[in-house]
């Protein structure tokens, strides 16, 4: 944004998204769902004797982790909604051109969208510790990483498939998330110097105002969400 313009946001100026707004947006929206693993009554079960200690332990955790999962659903598409609202709602990629309404949308769109990033992340974290569970991989709860080592403790090859492209088509979401919350932020545009080493001589120089456009960001969650979509229908297929 241009930092010599002053710009006044008022309270006016923040309006929720509209009826009209977001049925339009279901109506483009994938479905997502979790994988509808039943309630395990523990001590029914094991005063049954029917089931092992880790036979039940294994229903509990799938259940829980499910439930956990739809959570963090809901809470990853109410943030692609509001983002995609304020997106359409107008937004130029040369800050040149602003009007006052775009501040406010621009403002908005950039923080829905890191929250988009932020749960998409741990939806995806969260089918690797279903994945866990359900395949007796026996990891702890707090080394899960949806990584190639993690692909390799996995027998089932459909699975371990449609991980492999989920993991692909989502770099750039992946991307995305680790620069708004580990590096300079992707909205902003970068002019901070920099020093190198060239040929022996340290050069001091200043970076250009590079940043990810607006455009493109959107995309990105749009390109995510159907990716997630596709991957949990395929997971669906493979573990019941």
């Amino acid at each position: 944004m241009n930092e010599n313009k002053k710009v006044i946001i008022k309270a006016i100026d923040y309006r929720y998204p509209t009826r009209n707004e977001l049925i339009d947006i279901y109506k483009s929206e994938p479905l997502l769902h979790n994988f509808g693993f039943p309630y395990v009554n523990s001590l029914a079960m094991l005063l049954d004797g029917e089931s092992s200690t880790e036979e039940v332990n294994r229903g509990d955790q799938l259940y829980w982790w499910d439930h956990c999962l739809l959570n963090r659903i809901g809470s990853l598409t109410h943030a692609y909604r509001n983002s995609k609202v304020h997106y359409d709602r107008g937004i130029p990629n040369d800050t040149r051109q602003f009007e006052h309404e775009h501040y406010i949308n621009r403002i908005q769109f950039d923080f829905y969208a890191e929250t988009f990033y932020y749960f998409f992340s741990s939806v995806r974290d969260n089918i690797a510790q279903i994945l866990n569970v359900y395949f007796y991989l026996g990891i702890s709860e707090h080394a899960i990483h949806l990584n190639g080592e993690f692909l390799k403790k996995i027998s089932n090859v459909n699975v371990v498939m449609s991980l492999k492209k989920f993991m692909s088509d989502t770099q750039k979401a992946s991307e995305y998330r680790n620069s708004f919350a580990h590096r300079y932020p992707i909205t902003h545009p970068d002019n901070r110097t920099k020093i190198e080493e060239i040929n022996g001589r340290q050069v001091f120089y200043s970076t250009e105002g590079n940043f990810v456009r607006t455009d493109d960001i959107a995309e990105s969650t749009v390109n995510s969400l159907l990716s997630l979509s596709t991957f949990l229908i395929e997971l669906k297929e493979e573990i019941r």
